[in-house]
């Protein structure tokens, strides 16, 4: 039996694709952090380092008003290893790597520059933990947070034990598919909705923002701004830029 998949944006309405049914592939966090820490592992066995050095020495270190918030800079896996970039040279990547090649690693001090290089992989380790936190929240937010939006019934599957992927995984899938286009409803339940701050909220309005000169959409993100850290300061700088100028600064919007 052949299977077909089928990419759709959203909002969209899906009544004239009623076969069509999303699979979300769950693993407990503990087990997926284990997996994201040994798949960086993996990487640097692979040329990490190498890979890194050669993009900072090309796009990076010939110019000097690099923002590393921003565009390509701000990716997962090097902004991390900025520090250790600027303080050792590539002679000090093959040391390190030539190091920690080794499956016993002779005693003595370890080269210079592998404790720095470990903490920028620790803290690529836990920045990629906590993409993977916010990537559910995505799914929660774009699939299930909107009672409103059409979306097609989501069937969570557990990848936990992947010794049990045939009867975790395979077999439901398979059974939810094969009851869908028999025209019949699948005995396992689909994901129910979450109810959320955003119920009742008017998504459609647009709002401006006088002290932080944007456009807001929707009203639930309008009350999450005007409670963010970014508003408060900037009302704080033009209030205090007002009382210099002798003015008075409106404290709202």
């Amino acid at each position: 039996m052949n299977y077909y998949y089928t990419y759709l944006p959203l909002p969209y309405t899906y009544r004239s694709h009623e076969r069509l049914t999303f699979f979300l592939l769950l693993i407990a966090q503990e087990t997926l952090n284990a997996r994201l820490d040994a798949r960086v592992d993996s990487m640097v066995a692979q040329g990490l380092l190498a890979e890194i050095r050669q993009f900072y020495e090309r796009y990076v270190k010939p110019y000097e008003d690099n923002d590393f918030h921003q565009g390509i800079l701000q990716s997962i896996g090097f902004k991390e290893f900025v520090g250790y970039l600027e303080k050792f040279d590539h002679e000090h990547d093959q040391l390190i790597t030539d190091y920690m090649r080794q499956p016993d690693r002779p005693g003595g001090s370890p080269p210079e520059g592998l404790p720095l290089l470990q903490k920028c992989l620790d803290n690529l380790k836990l920045v990629t933990q906590r993409y993977s936190k916010k990537q559910i929240k995505w799914i929660n937010h774009r699939f299930l947070g909107n009672s409103r939006r059409e979306v097609p019934p989501i069937y969570a599957l557990d990848t936990t034990d992947v010794g049990k992927w045939k009867e975790n995984v395979y077999t439901q899938a398979e059974q939810v598919i094969e009851a869908i286009l028999a025209g019949a409803t699948p005995s396992k339940e689909p994901l129910p909705k979450l109810t959320t701050a955003r119920e009742g909220l008017n998504e459609e309005t647009s709002f401006f923002c006088d002290t932080c000169q944007r456009t807001i959409v929707g009203e639930y993100q309008w009350q999450l701004h005007l409670r963010s850290n970014k508003h408060k300061k900037c009302l704080q700088s033009k209030s205090k830029k007002a009382k210099e100028s002798g003015g008075e600064a409106s404290t709202k919007d």
